[in-house]
Parts: structure tokens; C-alpha cells; sequence
């Protein structure tokens, strides 16, 4: 059941065709997992160009955040069911900030006669 801050809608003004045309489709956006961390996040900004407003075909996705200190992940498990959030994910499994080519180079040197 939303609480009556979240179920509120917000005064958005809609976009013309013109305008839903000029935002980034996010199937266009290329993440190059080559790069470090905080590279890919800042070519995926300079990609998508807002990352609160842009298309996923033909479908517009704007993010609005209200003025409030509860975080997302706080948001979620305050929902029946929810018991843990992607962020407790992270924290979790170690392995899920390293790259593919991190794990990858691991599991190389850890076979004999590799790198």
C-alpha cells in the first residue's frame, strides 16, 4: 500500500513529439566496461546527457526524487516482501564491484601457465 506522500502525482508538463524525440534513447547508450568505474559513469552521462529524463523507445522515463532525507533503498524495504534492496546486494557479494576483466584476469592466474 503506497503512503499518501508517494501516491501523490506531480505537476510534470508533458513532453510534444518533437521533444520525446530529442531526449537520448537509452538503448543507444553504449557502457564500455573497459573503462574504470567513474569513467564509465561519466561517459554514460555525457551519453545519455540527463539521466532523469530521456527515452527507452518510445517510452519517456523521468525521474522525480521528492525533498526528503528516506533514501530508495529505506522506500523499498518499507514494502511488504521486501527484504533486501540491490544496494544490500553489493554489500553481499564482494565480487559484484569488479569488473569482468577483474575476475576474468583472476581466474587466469589462478590456472597454471596463464599470465
Amino acid at each position: 500500500m503506497p503512503m499518501k506522500e508517494e501516491s501523490r502525482q506531480t505537476d510534470l508538463p508533458a513532453l510534444s513529439p518533437a521533444e520525446k524525440d530529442l531526449l537520448t534513447d537509452l538503448r543507444s547508450v553504449n557502457i564500455r566496461m573497459t573503462l574504470p568505474r567513474e569513467e564509465r559513469i561519466e561517459d554514460f552521462l555525457k551519453q545519455v546527457k540527463n539521466p532523469y529524463l530521456f527515452r527507452c523507445g518510445d517510452m519517456v522515463v523521468q525521474s522525480v526524487y521528492p525533498d526528503t532525507e528516506m533514501t530508495l533503498a529505506d522506500r523499498l524495504r518499507r514494502q511488504p516482501g521486501v527484504e533486501t534492496t540491490p544496494a544490500d546486494w553489493l554489500r553481499q557479494d564482494p565480487e559484484a564491484e569488479r569488473t569482468r576483466a577483474e575476475r576474468e584476469a583472476d581466474r587466469l592466474r589462478r590456472q597454471p601457465g596463464m599470465l
